[in-house]
């Protein structure tokens, strides 16, 4: 009975703990307010570009391994050539990724490919050689205490924040956002309502220049000059409204938008085809292949432009009647 009653009053004490450190919701099946806020979409920055890669065709490969070769060359190059690169060291075996690590000087590091073009035997003195062409995103999840830092830098990474000038409105209320980034941007805002549907606010027909031509400078949306709307809460589905901005240095790609009232645009595939689209930014320059030794395993390779910034943020706010 002894240690019996010892393991109920630890357990009691536990309770009591957690009660006291997350309130007494956390007992009930409520989640506290303040784990709630911590499970907003982290803020991510990332650089995309071109990337040539080359990979020779061995004995008995088919052309999958090759361009799979030709990949992991790409995405080794995305990631030692970013702009947040401090160290990397890639094991290689076989012409593919054995181990690969990448320190960076502000978060974890995460790469993926958004496009490629078709991989080709583009050299008829090298018939073995094959010349593909990949557009990488390299993006880390961005701090908040860099993201003070950076926002005051026109020389730092591309850097904006994303608000709104609360977080919870009621009926009759107008929901407000403001955009403040640290250089020249183009950006893209859309809303995602209760129902699901997707919404670009910015640009829309009345205000079509999206380019942010003043850094450290902040813009409201909506503009009670330029745009023809208002954000009110007029009626129900109440609920989780979630705004997202995208912002480049490079002129963003343009959607196709189904109109509807006060100028706005309806997207009418979901929130992660438009991610992609988005992203489909820089300028894509005729490839000027870099041969490569004879009896080598291919050639250099590189990046096939400059990297076009980008910066993503979501934002989160609830209606009520």
């Amino acid at each position: 009975m002894g240690r019996f009653g010892t393991r109920c009053r630890r357990a009691l004490w536990v309770l009591c703990a957690v009660a006291v450190l997350l309130g007494p919701s956390a007992l009930f099946g409520q989640t506290p307010d303040w784990v709630k806020k911590g499970r907003e979409k982290d803020v991510t920055s990332s650089d995309i570009n071109w990337y040539d890669a080359y990979a020779y065709r061995g004995e008995d490969e088919t052309d999958t391994q090759v361009q799979e070769k030709a990949k992991t060359k790409a995405l080794r190059m995305a990631a030692e050539r970013t702009r947040v690169f401090v160290e990397s060291n890639t094991d290689l075996k076989n012409e593919l990724v054995k181990k690969s690590e990448v320190k960076t000087s502000t978060g974890l590091i995460g790469m993926r490919i958004l496009k490629r073009k078709d991989c080709a035997y583009d050299d008829p003195n090298r018939p073995r050689r094959t010349h593909c062409r990949y557009q990488i995103e390299v993006y880390f999840v961005s701090k908040p205490k860099r993201r003070v830092q950076d926002l005051n830098d026109p020389s730092a990474p591309l850097t904006v924040r994303f608000s709104s000038d609360k977080g919870v409105y009621r009926k009759g209320e107008e929901i407000v956002l403001r955009v403040v980034a640290n250089k020249p941007a183009y950006v893209r805002i859309i809303t995602i309502n209760p129902k699901g549907q997707v919404i670009q606010l910015f640009p829309n027909q009345h205000r079509k220049d999206n380019f942010l031509r003043k850094g450290r400078k902040e813009y409201r949306l909506p503009d009670e000059q330029h745009d023809r709307y208002r954000l009110q809460v007029t009626h129900p589905p109440y609920g989780r409204e979630r705004f997202v901005l995208y912002a480049s240095t490079e002129k963003l790609p343009d959607i196709s938008l189904d109109r509807i009232a006060q100028g706005l645009g309806l997207y009418g595939g979901t929130r992660d085809e438009l991610d992609i689209k988005t992203r489909d930014v820089g300028v894509v320059p005729a490839p000027t292949p870099t041969a490569p030794r004879p009896g080598s395993a291919g050639g250099k390779g590189g990046p096939a432009g400059g990297p076009a910034e980008f910066f993503e943020s979501e934002i989160q706010v609830e209606t009520r009647p």
